[in-house]
């Protein structure tokens, strides 16, 4: 049964499921159309992209600069894309990597400019119609991730939020399945402290 933690970073958002699209995109970069299969893309994956570039920026400016910087780059290789892993897991492996470089040149200018704009929370309320008890958990668990590291915060996002596989996930952060699962592992259990420590059951 998952526990708490488990639980929580699930109500984040719903997962999306694979669906039946990846033929059709994979047909129409096949047949030199780009363009059509990139928008295809972007309908199904866009706020799912957008979502996850959020929760590791952490400001939604430099997240939606990830989230155009990932589809420019699928867009010049979709051509080549090898299909090792799902369309899905290579977006989201994209969309890392640029998100971990958008960090990088945030806090190169934050430092030149004395000003830092890292702190901010993603949003993650569920919605106007949420309850205050549901808004609370969230706010806990937003608080909660935040002091995870980055790399591990992604994994976990990666894992519970996007529901990738542990092998997926290792292509992306070049490392075993089984360290990326005991990493994950561990930062649960810290998460679950973190979350009891602010009174969230």
């Amino acid at each position: 049964m998952a526990d708490d933690a488990t639980l929580a970073i699930r109500e984040v958002g719903a997962l999306k499921p694979e669906t039946s699209l990846e033929d059709t995109v994979r047909d129409r970069a096949g047949k030199g159309d780009r363009r059509g299969a990139l928008e295809l893309l972007m309908r199904t994956y866009e706020d799912e992209v957008f979502g996850f570039a959020l929760r590791i920026v952490h400001d939604r400016v430099i997240a939606q600069d990830v989230l155009q910087q990932t589809f420019l780059e699928v867009h010049r290789d979709l051509a080549t894309f090898s299909g090792k892993s799902s369309l899905r897991s290579w977006l989201l492996s994209i969309t890392y990597h640029r998100a971990i470089d958008a960090m990088r040149r945030h806090r190169r200018e934050t430092a030149r400019t004395a000003e830092n704009d890292l702190d901010e929370l993603p949003d993650m309320k569920s919605g106007p119609d949420a309850s205050i008890d549901a808004q609370r958990r969230l706010k806990a668990l937003a608080d909660c991730l935040q002091e995870l590291p980055v790399k591990i915060r992604a994994a976990v996002l990666m894992r519970f939020k996007n529901g990738l596989a542990y092998e997926d996930m290792a292509r992306t952060f070049q490392e075993k399945s089984g360290t990326l699962q005991a990493r994950v592992a561990r930062a649960l259990r810290a998460l679950r402290q973190c979350l009891a420590g602010k009174g969230v059951a």
